[in-house]
């Protein structure tokens, strides 16, 4: 299908833009419609939401106009999923830094377009990489809404979600929208921190200290990596849930207690609460499960034992 930029403007498609790291410099002249700020290395980035002209422009038309004309469209599973889609809006969440973005969001938009789904149908929020508003957009819309991996595309209806595909379909993005159009059994990746978020949700963290064995006896079957559960960690305390974030740092101990990130981070959690001396003992941890394992050697070395806790 070739691309037709007049008509992906005109219908906003879905433009879940990826990680390019390119040089705010390339961009001067360039005019964005939203807030726009610069990471470490000075490479610009499109927060919170923006129109999809703005990922047709420099420097992100570099990536997303050949992924996006090098798709090739699924139409006889469009030809079904176009008529459903009319009753669903679509918010999508990605970041202008982040690769699974840069890959997924134009083939995304490709099959929106292919839809002709509206343009009020569809919201496009950029989120931030720094450490202190990661995965947070300046106006939060991610709140509430277990933006812990990007991009993340939710189905709506009627302001109710009823599905949501996480960095990339399990299937394809075509068959995947249309077993969520459909009301089937769709699980995305990372289930099980959806699985802990309902577990949240549903009882006091005095209630889940009882179940903490159990808890982990699950996640250690549903989880891929140390990485995932820290992660959701890091989301949640940036979010202010530090008593959430700190269980889930103790449970990816508990789920991968031969891992010497896992005790990394809690380490890095109890720091960030600012109680030292256990963030202390968990590096000392990590380092007794891999004496090699630098970042612990780092931190410790930067926080010897004679180092205050911090008020």
């Amino acid at each position: 299908m070739k691309l037709t930029y007049g008509y992906v403007i005109g219908s906003a498609l879905l433009l879940l833009t990826a990680c390019a790291h390119t040089r705010q410099n390339a961009n001067a002249t360039a005019h964005y419609n939203g807030i726009t700020s610069t990471d470490a290395n000075g490479n610009i980035m499109l927060l919170g939401p923006h129109p999809a002209t703005d990922l047709s422009k420099s420097p992100f038309s570099k990536w997303f106009t050949p992924n996006y004309n090098n798709y090739s469209v699924d139409d006889s599973t469009v030809d079904t999923l176009k008529p459903l889609l009319t009753a669903y809006h679509f918010q999508i969440f990605m970041g202008t830094w982040c690769g699974d973005s840069k890959r997924e969001v134009p083939r995304i938009l490709k099959i929106l377009s292919a839809c002709q789904v509206p343009a009020d149908h569809i919201q496009i929020v950029m989120v931030d990489n720094r450490d202190s508003v990661y995965k947070q957009s300046p106006t939060h819309e991610e709140k509430g809404k277990e933006i812990h991996h990007v991009p993340d595309l939710l189905v709506l209806s009627q302001e109710k979600e009823v599905g949501r595909i996480v960095e990339q379909p399990i299937v394809s993005l075509e068959k995947d929208l249309l077993c969520i159009c459909k009301g089937g059994s769709y699980t995305t990746h990372y289930p099980d921190l959806y699985w802990l978020s309902v577990q949240f949700k549903q009882s006091p963290l005095t209630e889940l200290q009882f179940k903490f064995e159990d808890l982990a006896d699950t996640l250690k079957t549903e989880s891929e990596s140390p990485g995932d559960l820290a992660a959701y960690s890091r989301i949640l305390l940036l979010n202010g849930d530090t008593a959430k974030a700190l269980f889930a740092s103790r449970l990816n101990t508990a789920v991968y207690p031969k891992s010497p990130y896992s005790y990394w981070f809690l380490g890095r959690t109890y720091a960030y609460i600012r109680d030292m001396d256990k963030a202390r003992q968990a590096n000392l941890t990590a380092l007794a499960v891999d004496s090699t394992f630098k970042p612990a050697k780092d931190w410790l070395k930067a926080h010897p034992q004679d180092t205050p806790a911090l008020p």
